[in-house]
């Protein structure tokens, strides 16, 4: 008995002073970029993680070139307090530029995230990275897809912003035309590259206008009523298509539009992770089908 008490007092001790003490089996692959001199771990602090818990990444040497490649250095920021909102009509969307790592190995730079074979590390020293990222060329065959809340969160139809989505990532639903959507594994041959940016509208004067419209893509029902929502499909280049009063689909460019999931919406509180608990801002009037450029 007094030698397992004693490994547990060990332990415990370990974990106050060796910070980094790795207990869990699984670690995330990242790349190291060719030459670095950095080991086989890399520990990120937990002001650079968007959980704001500090990881651990495990580094290998299989980064591709890329013709697109972009160098930048910059420190790691996920504090909470350094985010703001811009205020969207009565709902705030971030859309501050940070970078960061999320817990998965997705690094945010600027507004994109990159996927973990996506970039390589050349550099790491206290919360300040140098690093080389594939810029996405956003084709038919790779979406580009504005998200309206950072990666981990939705939009809180309560609180009228970006809020933690309770462990479930949004993710959405691609389709080919308005009634196919893709399978899960032909969605993950695509995986879209994602950025967290608002709409880009315009006034017909050219300046920049935050006057959008939002529509959930699920009905709410007050009382004995419900009310209808407008059929959306969100297709796999990375466009939106809407039914309009015109009895036809009609097509929402991409930097028209950001899409993300919701919670807390009528009777459902939590984000269920449905295709219905998602909400579009676009640049678009759907009651005369124009469109703010």
């Amino acid at each position: 008995m007094s030698i397992f008490y004693h490994v547990v007092a060990t332990l415990l001790i370990l974990a106050e002073y060796l910070p980094w003490l790795v207990l869990t089996a699984s670690v995330v692959s990242i790349n190291k970029c060719p030459g670095s001199s950095l080991g086989n771990r890399l520990y990120v602090p937990a002001s650079a993680v968007n959980s704001l818990e500090r990881v651990t990444f495990r580094l290998r040497n299989e980064f591709k070139a890329c013709k697109n490649e972009l160098h930048f250095a910059s420190e790691l920021r996920a504090d909470t307090s350094l985010k703001s909102n811009d205020t969207i009509g009565e709902i705030g969307l971030k859309t501050i530029d940070m970078s960061y790592f999320t817990t998965d190995g997705l690094l945010r730079h600027g507004s994109d995230y990159y996927y973990p074979e996506e970039y390589c590390i050349s550099s790491f020293s206290g919360g300040n990275v140098k690093a080389t990222v594939c810029k996405p060329l956003c084709k038919r065959n790779r979406p580009c897809i504005r998200k309206c809340c950072p990666i981990g969160e939705v939009m809180d139809m309560e609180s009228a912003g970006c809020k933690p989505a309770g462990g479930k990532l949004w993710s959405p639903v691609l389709y080919t035309n308005e009634t196919h959507n893709l399978s899960d594994e032909e969605r993950e041959k695509i995986r879209p590259h994602f950025i967290n940016l608002p709409p880009s509208c315009k006034y017909s004067n050219g300046s920049a206008s935050e006057e959008y419209s939002s529509i959930p893509l699920r009905p709410l029902r007050v009382n004995e009523y419900q009310l209808e929502t407008i059929p959306m499909r969100l297709l796999k280049d990375g466009s939106l298509i809407y039914y309009a009063i015109t009895d036809k689909w009609e097509t929402i460019p991409k930097d028209l539009f950001c899409i993300d999931g919701m919670q807390n919406f009528g009777e459902v509180k939590s984000y269920t992770g449905l295709p219905s608990d998602q909400i579009v801002f676009s640049c678009v009037d759907y009651y005369t089908a124009n469109q703010r450029r």
